[in-house]
């Protein structure tokens, strides 16, 4: 897809963003989504399967860093 939207969750389930990344480019590494101050708990990073008609979004690992 050329807008897979990954949607980021906190703790308390607030929405705490949408991003919009181009899958057809940058493959092979990791693509920085953003930085966000994760409460304790189980916070969540879900990749949707909103898309361009014909489209295929996947994912198969997500990296988390702290600072």
């Amino acid at each position: 897809s050329s807008s897979a939207a990954f949607i980021i969750w906190n703790a308390s389930l607030n929405l705490l963003d949408i991003v919009y990344t181009n899958q057809k480019a940058g493959g092979g590494q990791w693509n920085e989504l953003g930085t966000y101050q994760f409460q304790a708990g189980w916070n969540y990073v879900d990749l949707s399967i909103w898309g361009n008609p014909g489209s295929v979004v996947v994912a198969d690992a997500v990296r988390v860093r702290a600072n």
